[in-house]
């Protein structure tokens, strides 16, 4: 996905699921998680526990503006959430591993 700001594309990486249907395609809540990651990182809202990105204080998007630079914002997913880090990535190295997720 593209963006841009101030005239500056920007390039932001969000992976798909281009496994369904093979003998290689992760689980239904290993897909189900990356799938609600991409969509978080994309909109900016997570479709599974509603989390939004929490955006910098007005002062830092400033700074970032005026340097042309890309906001870091940080969205927090609930816990348990299917696309939080600590559900998410150990189903991802295990299925990386030997496919069991």
């Amino acid at each position: 996905m593209s963006t841009y700001r101030d005239g500056k594309k920007i390039l932001v990486v969000s992976p798909g699921i281009a496994w369904r249907g093979t003998e290689n395609a992760p689980s239904a809540e290993l897909a189900r998680g990356i799938e609600a990651r991409r969509r978080a990182n994309i909109g900016g809202q997570c479709p599974e526990c509603g989390a939004r990105y929490a955006l910098p204080n007005r002062a830092a998007r400033r700074a970032a503006d005026d340097a042309g630079c890309a906001l870091r914002v940080e969205l927090r997913h609930d816990d348990g959430c299917a696309a939080s880090s600590p559900v998410l990535l150990p189903r991802m190295a295990a299925w990386i591993d030997g496919g069991a997720e």
